[in-house]
């Protein structure tokens, strides 16, 4: 093998062990962020809608109790809606 074949070699292995680990540390944090950022909304999301939903729930407002979990599925981030009582 030449000179200049190993060189050459030496760079790009040089590389792939520099840059493939920056790489994947760049894209562990962007989607860290991510997901921080969307459990975030999320948990704004569910702490201003829990009050209401316990009001309907406990005056057994069926109609009202459809409309927040109809606009909480308007919201594009929310696939589903579960209600369930913590203390069972």
């Amino acid at each position: 093998m030449r000179l200049t074949q190993r060189l050459i070699l030496h760079i790009m292995i040089s590389l792939a062990l520099v840059v493939v680990p920056v790489s994947l540390y760049q894209l562990y944090s962007l989607l860290k962020n991510s997901y921080q950022e969307n459990y975030q909304a999320h948990l704004k999301i569910l702490k201003s809608f829990t009050p209401p939903v316990a009001e309907a729930l406990w005056s057994l407002d069926s109609n009202f109790m459809n409309q927040l979990t109809t606009s909480l599925l308007l919201a594009e981030e929310i696939t589903r809606v579960e209600v369930y009582d913590q203390d069972l």
